[in-house]
């Protein structure tokens, strides 16, 4: 895990998960919808902030803290926690700074 600040920064994650989708245009029989209305399967990259029952939240940046000992996120997406089918962690490489 990254640091920000003091503290360790949330682990980096991927979640594959299923995405609600509008087809305002498509019509036709109930076979034609039921092959063409389909769930988008998504994957989306970044750090996990909080997962409950209700919902799972990614920040896409971690920024400096303005309060001591806290992190700052920034850039969040919220995926109902239901609709997901895996989350996977990604490899933790470490990175020297010059």
């Amino acid at each position: 895990m990254a640091t920000v600040g003091r503290k360790r920064a949330p682990s980096l994650v991927t979640v594959r998960w299923h995405d609600a989708v509008s087809y305002p245009t498509l019509q036709g029989t109930r076979a034609v919808i039921l092959a063409e209305a389909v769930l988008v399967k998504r994957e989306t990259v970044g750090f996990l902030v909080h997962k409950d029952n209700e919902r799972t939240i990614l920040a896409h940046d971690l920024d400096e803290p303005r309060v001591p000992d806290e992190t700052e996120y920034a850039n969040i997406t919220v995926i109902p926690t239901g609709w997901i089918l895996e989350i996977v962690p990604s490899p933790q490489k470490r990175t020297k700074r010059t």
